[in-house]
């Protein structure tokens, strides 16, 4: 899971105020002196609707002894973390994790549309004598996108004398003269890493 971190301030012993932040004072009265909503407040001058903007982790980015407090939001939660031994407070965002909506693929010829519409935008990569030449392997399953185009991953060996399976995360959608498109996003060494690939394009295309 992926964390955001939104700000992170250090203060001075015996609550003096913040390092980090100009006129300490009238920190250390809206932020040291409040309930945790309060200090949620004080902290949001800093939150933007887009978390992409910040520093991010995979990993917990609070401490074990920390207090926390978190917030529930329609997107995300978010998280103020206070540590009075090392004297900091801090702010996390951390996205609702997706669900991504599983398309069955099976009630129309995926591997037929892909052979007889691609060959002009993408070579052959997709015609027959391509497909049996890198051992593709093309699912019967995609995963809608918030935008209409359909998401799914293909694997092939890597090159011509490497026979190493490697994973593409690739993407269906209609051009405005309602011809079908397919674009290749990225490649992986791995079906897990390519369907983390596949979530993080999912994400951007809301």
């Amino acid at each position: 899971m992926k964390h955001y971190r939104i700000i992170f301030m250090q203060y001075d012993r015996d609550f003096v105020g913040f390092k980090n932040i100009e006129d300490s004072g009238e920190a250390q009265s809206a932020f040291f002196d409040a309930s945790p909503s309060a200090q949620l407040r004080f902290l949001m001058q800093w939150f933007q609707d887009s978390p992409e903007s910040y520093d991010s982790t995979t990993s917990d980015p609070w401490g074990t002894n920390d207090e926390l407090h978190t917030f529930n939001r329609q997107n995300g939660t978010l998280t103020l973390s206070l540590n009075s031994d090392l004297q900091y407070a801090g702010l996390t965002f951390t996205p609702k994790k997706i669900t991504l909506k599983r398309l069955s693929l099976s009630r129309f010829p995926l591997r037929l549309l892909l052979q007889n519409h691609f060959a002009d935008y993408q070579g052959h990569f997709f015609s027959s004598d391509a497909l049996r030449f890198f051992r593709s392997r093309i699912p019967k399953d995609g995963y809608l996108a918030p935008d209409g185009s359909i998401l799914f991953i293909t694997s092939e060996k890597r090159c011509f004398n490497d026979y190493t399976r490697v994973y593409t995360v690739r993407r269906m959608f209609r051009h405005p003269d309602k011809t079908i498109g397919i674009s290749s996003i990225s490649k992986s060494d791995t079906r897990a890493e390519a369907l983390s690939s596949l979530r993080d394009q999912w994400e951007e295309l809301q």
